[in-house]
């Protein structure tokens, strides 16, 4: 992002493993300390981790300090027209949204995934890189979207369930799932 335009100063990466700060340090960025330490900063912040129950973890953690979640829209990704991005969301290089999309708190778009019209992903929502949604699709909190996973028009994805890489969703799944394949069949409960 700030290649293209100086937007953030990165201050450092919060992180509970204290051992983070070798690989930190390759791309020079400071280990700050456990994710508590936020409160002792004067910054926004954003979740970068990928596995929806988790970003909801640290979310409950470090909310209670009162920081702003950061946007962060990589330069090549693109935002359509009466698009909603929650706090916290995240698109990454290549990402699509098209027009009249919701996307909730600490939604996480990978590399080329894209969202078409009036769709809807609650908070903790992560879509892999190159996966699809068509128009009118909602995904309930903590979706995860498989890489290159098609979401036909107008399904419905309830809450915490996983579609699996390059399945394709041809009809509404229930909450709580693991489903994959083409079409996309429920393999098993979540628990």
């Amino acid at each position: 992002m700030n290649s293209a335009a100086a937007t953030f100063e990165l201050l450092g990466v919060l992180d509970d493993d204290r051992n983070a700060a070798s690989t930190l340090d390759r791309v020079g960025a400071a280990y700050l300390g456990p994710p508590e330490r936020l409160g002792d900063l004067d910054a926004c912040f954003v979740i970068a981790v990928g596995e929806p129950a988790s970003r909801k973890r640290v979310d409950a953690r470090v909310t209670p300090f009162g920081c702003e979640a950061a946007v962060l829209v990589h330069p090549s990704a693109s935002v359509g027209d009466d698009v909603i991005l929650g706090p916290g969301t995240i698109l990454n290089a290549g990402s699509r949204v098209t027009t009249y999309a919701t996307l909730g708190r600490h939604v996480h778009l990978n590399t080329n995934a894209t969202v078409a019209h009036d769709s809807v992903l609650e908070d903790y929502v992560t879509v892999a890189p190159g996966a699809s949604m068509a128009g009118t699709v909602n995904l309930g909190e903590g979706v995860f979207i498989g890489t290159n996973a098609t979401i036909l028009p107008g399904r419905t994805i309830g809450a915490w369930t996983v579609v699996g890489a390059g399945s394709v969703v041809t009809r509404d799944l229930p909450a709580g799932v693991t489903a994959f394949g083409v079409p996309a069949r429920v393999s098993t409960p979540r628990h």
